[in-house]
């Protein structure tokens, strides 16, 4: 009984666990909203901070660019350049 319970807990991870996971979005036509909701890590304020560098500064030419926002953290800067598109 303690192995069917088990199993199924795990089970129901598998049903959970896909909420956490990043999604590639362009950060150079994405809003706000849309890049806060794609990469963990990023909220709203720093979206936000991505899209008015961008609109006084121009198009990001590599994830790297984006150690330029103010408050940007290297750290996060760099778990979420996998997840940034540059189109």
């Amino acid at each position: 009984m303690k192995y069917i319970i088990l199993a199924l807990t795990l089970a129901s991870f598998l049903f959970i666990a896909p909420g956490v996971y990043a999604v590639s979005v362009d950060v150079n036509t994405a809003d706000a909203d849309t890049i806060a909701d794609a990469l963990i890590g990023v909220g709203i304020v720093m979206a936000s901070s991505i899209v008015d560098y961008r609109t006084q500064n121009g198009r990001y030419e590599s994830a790297k660019e984006l150690m330029k926002v103010k408050g940007m953290p290297e750290k996060t800067m760099k778990e979420i350049a996998a997840d940034v598109l540059l189109n």
